[in-house]
């Protein structure tokens, strides 16, 4: 049997590098991690079978990727403005509306592709949130009387996740009424 490897390998800057190499081999055995790293990258892995003739089979095609990379640039918008990220796990509420808001999540993923976005609209911290409690981060509203922040959690097509909390938000259509809505009292002066 005969077997051709050709991958690229995703190297930041500098690029893609390629690598080829044919080897007969006795029995289908490759390995993709040299001294226990695994190169993430697209493979194309090209076998054929050869007789002791030197009779060989038409070439069989088989391409996957290697993906162990987390995605990245996990961003929030509302109203097309970026929310700002919680930090050191510290919540700041530090949007106010006072009507329904819209907003999208986004990430990326370099090599295998995103295949979703979610988010959680959620008052605490959570360990981690259950699937049925996530939402479409493509489109997504705060309707009023809500006070929040967002889980955004963004996974890619090879299984990778990771995920930003951002900063909370309110939303309060409600006026002020009653003792906490201030109250003018006139009292004269002598």
């Amino acid at each position: 049997s005969g077997i051709k490897v050709t991958w690229k390998e995703v190297n930041g800057a500098e690029g893609y590098k390629e690598q080829d190499y044919q080897e007969k081999i006795n029995a289908l055995n490759i390995s993709f991690i040299d001294n226990n790293v695994i190169y993430d990258g697209m493979y194309t892995l090209r076998y054929w079978i050869e007789d002791a003739a030197g009779n060989k089979s038409e070439e069989s095609i088989y391409e996957f990727n290697i993906d162990t990379r987390k995605p990245t640039n996990i961003e929030a918008f509302l109203s097309g403005e970026k929310l700002q990220q919680a930090e050191n796990g510290t919540i700041v509420y530090n949007i106010f509306q006072n009507s329904a808001v819209t907003g999208n999540a986004t990430a990326e993923d370099s090599l295998s592709g995103i295949e979703s976005v979610k988010i959680l609209k959620t008052k605490s911290i959570i360990d981690w949130p259950n699937a049925s409690e996530l939402e479409d981060g493509n489109e997504f509203t705060i309707s009023p009387c809500t006070r929040c922040f967002l889980y955004v959690i963004a996974k890619d097509k090879a299984g990778n996740t990771d995920f930003i909390i951002t900063n909370g938000i309110v939303v309060d259509d409600q006026k002020p009424v009653g003792k906490d809505a201030g109250e003018l009292i006139l009292k004269p002066q002598s």
